[in-house]
């Protein structure tokens, strides 16, 4: 089948006008992330700016970190309680001896 000179006029078009987008695109986000890095590296000399991101992310991952701890021996316990019926661990129950000065 043999394209008319509208169709391939039509076909040129949309092709140049994609080729325009997609172009057009990629030169604003290098234009964005380049004036993002900037802005970035002029904030991260500031010592305040660094302080305060931190401070903040310390007391962020003193929480996670609590959480993660408590939800670890929930883990372990729950785990030693499933155990506990195959007798694995063993109570003994010692006299111990001690000395003492007084």
């Amino acid at each position: 089948m043999v394209k008319s000179e509208v169709e391939l006029f039509f076909e040129k078009g949309k092709e140049f006008l994609q080729t325009q987008a997609v172009e057009l695109q990629g030169s604003v986000s290098k234009n964005s992330c380049e004036f993002v890095m900037k802005r970035l590296k002029s904030l991260q000399v500031n010592e305040g700016f660094q302080l305060a991101v931190l401070v903040l992310m310390y007391f962020l991952l003193i929480g996670v970190f609590r959480i993660l701890l408590w939800v670890i021996s929930v883990i372990g316990f729950v785990i030693f309680l499933l155990v506990k019926p195959w007798r694995l661990y063993t109570y003994q129950k010692k006299e111990i001896q001690k000395e003492s000065i007084g």
